[in-house]
């Protein structure tokens, strides 16, 4: 790796964004693929720069078409949503592919999802658990974790298990996945698969308001309707 880049990395993990900037530009201008990626990622989230998700764009497409992995999940999912790119799942699930097999957990979960919702693709249970196991065991990806937890807990496209959809919930929810917290939260509100125990719900629930889960504000505002109305 070149030493700037090294450098202009490093300078990054330690959110030293202006240095990683003056480090990185240079390179990406000049057509390193790894430089494009992070210059995309502090456009994206205005970090060092005024927060443009144009110019984000543009540096990822330029990564991707590089063959820069995770350049090619952004562009994948930036095609999905139709967001500054045309709007195309067969588009999305290109770039989709070329990050997983790039090595990208999060794109083949992405992808797991695109058969679990039948997006652009045969909807199917199956193929979405075999992408979604294969994300998480990959790196134990959180949004993996939670969703196999749901195909497991509803008996989609693998054996019904009520106990291996609690702990898939329960390791999502350790690293802060809000809808894995909700997705707990219920199973212990309705006492599926654990004994009813509103208290825990509740705590969970509050967890993943806090992070901005409408589900879980719009269930505590129901429960506390019900306690008024008993």
């Amino acid at each position: 790796m070149d030493n700037s880049l090294a450098q202009g990395i490093a300078a990054y993990d330690r959110k030293e964004y202006s240095d990683a900037i003056v480090l990185l530009l240079p390179l990406a201008e000049a057509g390193d693929k790894e430089a494009q990626y992070y210059m995309g990622r502090m456009f994206r989230y205005g970090q060092g720069v005024a927060q443009s998700y144009e110019q984000s764009l543009a540096w990822f497409q330029r990564a991707a078409q590089a063959g820069q992995a995770y350049a090619q999940y952004f562009l994948g999912s930036a095609h999905f949503i139709g967001r500054g790119v045309e709007k195309s799942y067969a588009k999305a699930r290109m770039w989709l592919n070329a990050s997983a097999n790039g090595g990208c957990a999060r794109a083949v979960a992405y992808i797991g999802f695109l058969y679990m919702t039948g997006r652009g693709v045969t909807q199917s249970y199956t193929r979405a658990f075999e992408h979604f196991l294969r994300a998480y065991d990959q790196s134990g990806d959180s949004y993996a974790a939670c969703s196999l937890g749901w195909l497991y807990e509803n008996g989609y496209g693998v054996t019904k298990d009520l106990a291996r959809a609690r702990q898939l919930y329960e390791e999502s929810a350790d690293n802060g996945y809000d809808q894995a917290l909700f997705n707990l939260a219920t199973l212990y509100l309705n006492g599926v698969g654990v004994a009813p125990d509103e208290a825990t719900a509740r705590m969970l629930l509050q967890q993943a308001a806090s992070q901005g889960h409408y589900e879980s504000k719009a269930l505590i505002e129901s429960l506390n309707q019900q306690k008024k109305d008993n």
